[in-house]
Formats: structure tokens, sequence, C-alpha cells
């Protein structure tokens, strides 16, 4: 379920790195946890962000992409199974 505070979701925090995907891009953006990446990564595109990574899985279902918004801000996202 969507937090209603954000659009996008509920934010992650950035965890230490551990060498995974999901903790390099956690490191350097802030990261949403979305339920359907594709959607978001749709709706940030209308609103004129720009695609970094696609999204990507990154083991056991778990999807992340990067976006960097109009306003040249790094969005995480992030889609668990």
């Amino acid at each position: 379920m969507q937090d209603e505070r954000h659009p996008l979701g509920r934010s992650r925090q950035a965890r230490p790195n551990r060498g995974a995907p999901w903790d390099e891009t956690c490191a350097s953006a802030a990261c949403w946890e979305v339920d359907d990446i594709e959607k978001t990564i749709e709706r940030l595109r209308e609103a004129g962000a720009e695609v970094q990574q696609a999204a990507t899985d990154v083991g056991g279902g778990k999807l992340i992409a990067v976006v960097k918004d109009a306003d040249g801000n790094v969005i995480g996202l992030a889609q668990s199974p």
C-alpha cells in the first residue's frame, strides 16, 4: 500500500553499503519503496524526469531503478516482490 504522505511511496533510509546494487543506489539517492515501479517511472517521466537506470531485478524479484527529476534530483525507486 502506498504511503499517503508522499506520492511515490514509502521512503527507505540508506543502509551501510554491503555491495548490492540496492545499497549503492540508496547510498547516493533518496530511495522510495513503490508498489508498481514501471507505473511510477512513467509518471515521473511525464513530469520531466529522465531514467538513469531502468528497472532492474537485483535478486529475489526485488526491482530497483534510478531517475533524475526535472530539478536534477536523483531518486532511487524500489519494488519488493
